[in-house]
């Protein structure tokens, strides 16, 4: 199996082999949930999706992290949002011009049964790659 490689096959990811990779959907095994938007181009003001998952009969918890998947980004200045349903829940801007760092935050949030949860990355004036990071547990009824 090629190095990095996931999904069924195997490979070295956890016990179950069950990561498929870079997606927009969340990723379920057991009561965890957890997904990777791997580099995601974010076009000047473009609203992109990093995640865009339907949550079914459970609610979860999620510690999320936004990241630059570019090294040296000194003017970009970006907005990253959080929505449940299409309702605005969290949205934070970030000029790089200012601070740089890769790491913007960690956010604890809590997603309904039965809501699409929409995470996005809005470049407001260049083109460069946004990720997200997200992880969690499933609460079943």
């Amino acid at each position: 199996m090629p190095n990095g490689a996931g999904g069924g096959g195997g490979g070295l990811v956890g016990a179950s082999n069950s990561f498929t990779g870079v997606a927009q959907a969340l990723e379920i095994m057991g009561d965890h949930i957890y997904g990777y938007s791997g580099p995601v181009e974010s076009p000047v003001n473009t609203e992109t999706d990093l995640i865009n998952h339907k949550t079914g009969s459970f609610y979860c918890t999620l510690k999320v992290s936004f990241s630059n998947a570019e090294i040296n980004v000194t003017a970009n200045n970006i907005i990253n949002r959080i929505r449940l349903n299409d309702a605005l829940i969290w949205q934070q801007q970030i000029d790089h011009s200012l601070v740089q760092y890769e790491t913007v935050e960690f956010l604890n949030i809590v997603v309904p049964p039965y809501t699409t949860l929409r995470i996005t990355a809005e470049d407001k004036n260049g083109s460069t790659e946004q990720l997200v990071i997200a992880a969690g547990r499933i609460y079943r009824g």
